[in-house]
């Protein structure tokens, strides 16, 4: 999990329609993450991915994980995570549905350019259109031009919507 390159988002990514076929990528291992490697891939990976809380217990990740709103996944070769990202789901009154929001993906650098990171939100997106999401939005950086592409084929558009989630 070390070697991540940091990441943020400049501008807001939107899809609607968000249950995707599953893509498999041979001897990659796409799956929930549990809630104790959670915890350390979260202290290894947040301060990369972004600004938020670095100390949240093991007890309160159990309690928002178990709400089954919130699945941070991971793609793993031979037991190694390789690659991480998160779903969050919450209902918005701005938008009066269910919206998913897509977070932290981080590929290794040594595994990237692989498909990974499709693979690894086209799960996401399958997944938040099994918790009933109407749109799954994503920040992405500006420069990031492989991310952009990777979520335009998935059916992202960029939008110049403020995401109700940034809004609040």
């Amino acid at each position: 999990v070390m070697g991540f390159a940091r990441i943020e988002g400049d501008f807001a990514m939107s899809r609607v329609r968000v249950t995707p076929d599953t893509i498999k990528i041979p001897n990659v291992i796409i799956r929930p993450m549990h809630v104790e490697e959670y915890a350390d891939v979260r202290q290894r990976i947040l301060p990369l991915v972004s600004n938020g809380d670095r100390n949240v217990s093991v007890s309160e990740l159990r309690a928002f994980l178990a709400s089954g709103l919130f699945i941070p996944y991971v793609a793993e070769i031979d037991g190694e995570i390789i690659a991480c990202a998160e779903l969050d789901v919450f209902h918005t009154v701005f938008a009066n549905c269910r919206v998913g929001r897509i977070e932290r993906v981080a590929v290794h650098p040594n595994h990237r350019g692989r498909g990974i990171s499709r693979a690894l939100v086209t799960e996401l997106l399958r997944q938040s259109g099994l918790l009933g999401c109407e749109k799954v939005d994503l920040l992405v950086r500006d420069g990031n031009v492989p991310a952009i592409r990777t979520y335009e084929k998935l059916g992202f558009v960029r939008t110049n919507e403020i995401p109700y989630w940034l809004a609040l």
